[in-house]
């Protein structure tokens, strides 16, 4: 981090949704918002991070739950062992 001026800054934009007509503004300017906008000190604490070893992408972790629905039975089997396919 030694190499890196004091006055580093490391931003990147955000798409907007703009009319075909009007791609000129299709990304955010320097003064408004980004996805990130970090100085020096910022990805000195993001190197820290990653050279722990432990990166999370979310923290806390997400609770997601993955719901399997509207599943119906056509017919009772008492066992998949003979691998003939399920209609």
């Amino acid at each position: 981090m030694r190499l890196l001026t004091e006055d580093i800054r490391y931003w990147m934009p955000i798409r907007k949704n703009v009319p075909w007509r009007d791609q000129s503004g299709d990304v955010s300017a320097e003064d408004e918002v980004g996805w990130f906008d970090d100085d020096k000190s910022t990805l000195s604490k993001r190197v820290k991070q990653l050279m722990t070893g432990i990166h999370w992408a979310e923290e806390p972790l997400s609770r997601v739950s993955h719901v399997i629905s509207n599943v119906r039975m056509v017919e009772k089997r008492e066992s998949l062992a003979d691998g003939s396919p399920c209609r």
